[in-house]
């Protein structure tokens, strides 16, 4: 699975974290995601889907799911709610 980090998305970046805090708090966020969705893989076509995160701050994250077919993207698109 596939993780991306869209256009208006900034990496860990929040004036009231540290660089570094910054970096801890986007790993947790990544591996959060990937225990929702890591293991879709679509049930036709055997391949990953590609989840890419898009917003400003944590608390306003969008996701667009792509994938090989639509069954795949409902699949993930339910995990994430």
């Amino acid at each position: 699975m596939r993780i991306q980090y869209g256009s208006g998305s900034r990496k860990g970046s929040n004036p009231q974290l540290s660089k570094e805090s910054g970096k801890v708090v986007l790993n947790q966020f990544t591996d959060s995601i990937k225990k929702q969705v890591g293991g879709s893989i679509c049930p036709e076509h055997g391949l990953h889907p590609t989840v890419k995160v898009k917003g400003r701050n944590f608390d306003k994250v969008e996701f667009e799911v792509s994938g090989c077919c639509q069954k795949v993207i409902d699949i993930v698109n339910k995990r994430l709610k």
